[in-house]
């Protein structure tokens, strides 16, 4: 990856928080989503992003918009080829300065005291490795669903995703399971495979009950993959994650 672009407030910000955003041909949502970040009460973070070889003009509007807020620390990289969200997210997670990470697609949106409040649900409880709020799902402008509005329970993955990528990790706790795996065949499943690493890792999560983001679903979104046959897929998760599923029935995806 090579540097696009950075503000000038990048070099000299030390964050706790590091807000990670894999980018891909999604010229007008980024900057919804940019905006969101930008709007955050909580001062302590950074802004990484790939963009992950987009074909449209994802990456001159997001140097445009840090031209337009120079006063938030951030720095956007171009991949040369496209590698998919996985590599791009790990990517950006070897260069992240914060003793958090936080995963926001840039078709998404977070409310103005999403981080500030999930930083202190992880201060409040050091024993947790990562928090979520719930989502509100939007299709076409209209909400039609919440998600990631369940308490952490790691035996319910045996049925399924429960939880949106979108929350705050413990940088060490994520680095402690491998990050994301780049596997192809886990393309689009992703998201899943992490929480069971986590579970069967032992990590514990902790729900914010309050909703805090959207999650726009539009045929761009990577949703809809649950109608393919996903039996493969599923047995390679259980796979990497044994004790988690033993014992267990049959899976579906959630998510």
């Amino acid at each position: 990856m090579r540097i696009a672009a950075a503000t000038p407030t990048y070099a000299d910000a030390a964050p706790r928080v590091s807000v990670l955003m894999p980018v891909y041909n999604h010229e007008r949502e980024v900057l919804k989503a940019l905006a969101s970040v930008a709007s955050q009460r909580y001062g302590q973070l950074e802004v990484l992003m790939c963009d992950d070889a987009s074909t449209d003009r994802s990456i001159d509007s997001v140097k445009g918009f840090l031209d337009e807020h120079p006063f938030l620390p951030a720095m956007l990289w171009q991949a040369r080829t496209n590698k998919g969200p996985s590599r791009a997210r790990n990517a950006l997670v070897a260069r992240a300065r914060g003793e958090f990470v936080f995963f926001l697609d840039s078709d998404n949106g977070i409310f103005p005291t999403m981080i500030e409040r999930l930083v202190a649900t992880l201060d409040a409880d050091p024993g947790a490795s990562f928090a979520y709020a719930m989502e509100a799902v939007h299709t076409g402008g209209e909400p039609v669903e919440l998600v990631s509005c369940r308490p952490w329970e790691p035996a319910e993955l045996r049925r399924g995703n429960f939880l949106d990528v979108m929350s705050l990790i413990r940088r060490e706790a994520f680095l402690g399971i491998g990050g994301f795996c780049e596997d192809i065949r886990l393309t689009h499943w992703e998201d899943y495979d992490l929480w069971c690493r986590f579970a069967e890792a032992g990590h514990r999560g902790v729900l914010r009950p309050e909703i805090l983001a959207t999650y726009r679903r539009s045929l761009h979104s990577r949703d809809g993959f649950g109608q393919v046959d996903n039996t493969a897929v599923l047995s390679f998760i259980k796979e990497r994650s044994p004790t988690l599923f033993a014992g267990s029935g049959p899976s579906r995806a959630a998510l």
